[in-house]
């Protein structure tokens, strides 16, 4: 059994238990808190594994959840997760739309929510290429995250050194402002959890190819590719993807050759 059936199991059997409990009060409302924050992972398990229709799905179950719990916070932690999947399918006015909609009645939010919605607002600016609200609203983020003091125990990436340094980077990765994206990633990546290395690898390569670095750029995705032969990740192979199309003006060039052998190491394509 992998984790995300062994997960599913538990938020079917933890929701089972909620809509048989014969007293509404409180007890119940914590199962369905406890069953949403199950669900909400699993939808983060899915969008790794790059099947975002099953991410979707999950997203929206964790909503209804959130909603049965009559828990504000949980709500808007449910949307802004449903903003990352609509993130990751390219659709950055509806990610903006999901983010705002967790913000609606901000004022009654935690910091971290605000924080968790705030940053994704910006990610997805940064896709539609509206660069001056995407640092709006980090900056506003940034004001918020040392008064994040909640025992939520979902929304914990927040507490992530350097958290919102990486958004911003990932961000300013996806305008293609390569050097001010390099320096971030510079930042950055002395810091970074080994999973999550690959993925910033990739961006800063992308964030290198973009500032004409490609030597660099190919130093930066062999990182990113040792990484990928441990681990099975979508959004990893993606970056990687995205990293050897800006490498596009290379790629009959000596580094266009060594990145196509890395990728062939790990069964990715590349154009020939």
């Amino acid at each position: 059994m992998d984790a995300q059936q062994f997960l599913t199991g538990v938020a079917q059997a933890v929701a089972g238990a909620a809509g048989r409990a014969i007293h509404p009060g409180g007890l119940r409302r914590r199962l369905w808190q406890t069953a949403a924050a199950f669900t909400g992972l699993i939808t983060w398990l899915y969008q790794d594994a790059g099947q975002l229709d099953q991410a979707s799905a999950w997203g929206t179950r964790t909503l209804e959840l959130a909603h049965r719990a009559h828990d504000k916070q949980l709500v808007a932690h449910a949307l802004t997760n449903r903003a990352m999947v609509d993130m990751d399918l390219g659709d950055g006015p509806t990610t903006v739309e999901m983010a705002s909609a967790a913000l609606a009645d901000e004022k009654r939010l935690c910091a971290k929510v605000k924080v968790q919605a705030l940053q994704q607002a910006a990610h997805g600016h940064a896709l539609v290429g509206d660069r001056r609200a995407c640092d709006q609203l980090l900056d506003r983020a940034g004001r918020l995250i040392d008064r994040i003091d909640d025992d939520h125990p979902w929304g914990v990436a927040t507490k992530t050194p350097l958290y919102l340094e990486i958004q911003r980077a990932t961000c300013y990765s996806r305008m293609q402002l390569g050097a001010e994206a390099v320096r971030l990633w510079e930042q950055v990546m002395p810091s970074a959890e080994w999973r999550n290395s690959g993925v910033f690898a990739a961006r800063q390569a992308s964030a290198l190819a973009d500032s004409r670095r490609p030597d660099e750029a190919v130093a930066a995705l062999e990182a990113a590719v040792h990484v990928a032969e441990e681990v099975e990740s979508a959004r990893l192979r993606r970056e990687l993807t995205t990293a050897w199309e800006r490498l596009a003006p290379w790629h009959l060039a000596a580094q266009g050759q060594e990145v196509r052998a890395l990728f062939d190491g790990i069964g990715l394509p590349t154009a020939r």
